[in-house]
């Protein structure tokens, strides 16, 4: 039946996989590059991009069993990198689904109310670490104290 509703032999076609890889390559480029288009890992289309390029990995690599030979081990090492790409897939999935993202801007010493979560967030300390003989910044760090409004619970 599914046969008949989506052609299966179109997962193991090697061009099918490079072009679906491209394409989700591209668009994760582009809302990474642009970030006035990082609105796109939330979209139905997306998701669906990437559920499709996990179902063609299943299909394609997983499903089938390595036969017993001297090189089983290579087939097993395969095996092993397409089960992490489907685990990151999946967070991702997971993530864009029942995650949230909220930025803040915070001034040392303020507190501020998150629009997402019943959390206050107070800025206790900032520092930016530059890169040595550089004005360009290594690392940006904060000092957070976060409060659960719901029971007054303080994580720091």
């Amino acid at each position: 039946m599914l046969k008949k509703v989506f052609n299966l032999q179109l997962l193991k076609s090697i061009k099918f996989n490079l072009g679906l890889f491209t394409v989700v390559l591209i668009i994760s480029a582009i809302g990474t590059l642009l970030p006035a288009l990082a609105f796109i890992y939330r979209t139905w289309w997306y998701m669906a991009l990437l559920s499709l390029l996990a179902v063609d990995i299943i299909y394609c690599r997983l499903l089938i069993i390595p036969g017993f030979s001297k090189h089983k081990i290579y087939h097993w090492g395969s095996y092993c990198v397409h089960l992490s790409i489907i685990l990151i897939l999946a967070g991702a999935v997971y993530g864009n689904i029942f995650g949230f993202r909220e930025d803040l801007n915070i001034l040392v010493g303020e507190t501020v109310t998150m629009h997402n979560r019943p959390w206050q967030v107070e800025c206790r300390d900032f520092a930016v670490e530059y890169y040595e003989n550089s004005p360009v910044p290594k690392q940006f760090s904060s000092s957070l104290r976060v409060t659960d409004l719901k029971n007054s619970k303080v994580i720091e």
